[in-house]
């Protein structure tokens, strides 16, 4: 039986403390639950991430994410939509005195899981000129309960690297807003970035 299937401790809004899940019951998780809407996916999300593949994984996670030598604290995801089925977001990051700044903007839409083909709310950052780009990352969520979601980030070079999972809990929306973060727009191949996807 799923560990979320048995839990009885929760977080708050009846959803299970997944600070405990595997990499495995996560995934099983994820595969039963609904893709969000575009309307509710809009203002600044924050975000906590949930279980590691191993050491290299968790130290490669704070080398590239919590490290004030590359990027300082990363906070969360932000989300607007653009038309009822398109969008775009940034990733918010704190400064060590404190100032929330923005960075690594994406494109979004609802579109097929790689995993299992049912719709996911997709964040796609090779629309944009910038380094997630060039790691080819690509995000998916789906929603728990109100206010909470898990989402799935992917990256790398090969198909292989591109399937390997790892988990965040999003909660919010918190704040508005604040405005796209700077960067050049790029053309992108929406079937090579989203494999299930279809025009």
């Amino acid at each position: 039986m799923a560990k979320f299937e048995k839990d009885t401790e929760t977080l708050f809004h009846g959803v299970h403390d997944l600070m405990d899940y595997s990499q495995e019951e996560l995934m099983e998780l994820f595969k039963t639950l609904p893709a969000p809407t575009m309307e509710e996916m809009q203002g600044e999300f924050h975000s906590t991430k949930l279980s590691h593949h191993s050491v290299r994984d968790y130290l490669g996670w704070h080398l590239s994410c919590d490290n004030p030598l590359m990027n300082p604290e990363w906070v969360g995801k932000a989300f607007r939509m653009e038309n009822d089925k398109e969008g775009r977001g940034y990733n918010l990051f704190r400064k060590v005195n404190g100032q929330l700044y923005t960075k690594y903007p994406m494109y979004t839409c609802i579109a097929p899981s790689r995993y299992d083909g049912k719709p996911a709310f997709t964040l796609v950052y090779k629309a944009f000129y910038t380094m997630t780009a060039a790691t080819q990352m690509v995000d998916e969520a789906r929603k728990v309960a109100d206010g909470v979601y898990l989402l799935i980030g992917t990256y790398g070079i090969t198909a292989k690297d591109r399937m390997r999972p790892h988990f965040w809990l999003l909660e919010g929306p918190y704040r508005t807003y604040r405005g796209d973060a700077n960067a050049i727009p790029r053309k992108f191949d929406k079937k090579r970035e989203m494999p299930n996807y279809k025009d």
